[in-house]
């Protein structure tokens, strides 16, 4: 049985989604635990990892209630009422602040054995 991509699992529709003065991380478990249903072959649910900003000591706390909703309709919602924002990295939704998202740049650990080739002067970056 092949697993259903992330990204379609949050098509999923919640009936309703209603949440007062709660903490926003407790909001994105009850968003992301609505991607499994036992009765759609595949579904295995979708993970995520969630960052709060550095240096923050209390997470925002939101009310919300919405009808009839898709999952990442409402991830998008919650994520623009807390000042964050969501992105796909395979099949993991990351969820991190604005700010602490570097775009475009992966960072890979080198093996202990690596090798550090010099450019040569014409290939050498300039500011």
């Amino acid at each position: 049985m092949t697993p259903v991509p992330a990204k379609e699992q949050m098509q999923n529709m919640v009936p309703i989604l209603a949440f007062k003065d709660t903490n926003i991380a407790d909001v994105f478990e009850f968003i992301i635990s609505g991607t499994y249903s036992p009765c759609v072959p595949g579904s295995v649910g979708v993970s995520y990892i969630f960052k709060a900003k550095a240096g923050t000591k209390r997470l925002p706390k939101i009310t919300i209630d919405l009808r009839r909703v898709s999952l990442e309709n409402a991830l998008g919602i919650v994520c623009d009422m807390g000042g964050y924002k969501y992105y796909y990295d395979g099949e993991i939704i990351m969820i991190r602040h604005p700010s602490e998202i570097k775009k475009g740049v992966r960072v890979y650990p080198l093996p202990k054995n690596h090798q550090v080739i010099p450019l040569p002067a014409s290939l050498k970056l300039t500011e």
